[in-house]
């Protein structure tokens, strides 16, 4: 039996366009969260914590890389799972 991680985003990207300028808030963030782990998203105002938040909850989509949760990308599910 395997053990996989209950979320793991691979090189999240997220891109915003602001007038007439892209701007990169996250470039390629990766992790993974093993069941019972705790984790804690810090840094300076700014930074793309909330960005990166909303991308691993599924309330955004990034512009590149993948979310998976319990194995599944996020991408692929509906609201009902």
């Amino acid at each position: 039996m395997s053990i996989e991680p209950i979320l793991q985003c691979d090189r999240l990207t997220k891109r915003f366009i602001s007038g007439d300028r892209e701007i990169t808030v996250l470039d390629q963030v990766s992790f993974a969260l093993m069941r019972g782990e705790v984790c804690a998203v810090v840094g300076p105002s700014g930074s793309g914590k909330t960005t990166l938040l909303s991308l691993a909850a599924g309330l955004a989509r990034p512009s590149d890389g993948t979310v998976r949760l319990q194995g599944k990308h996020l991408s692929q599910l509906d609201e009902d799972g």
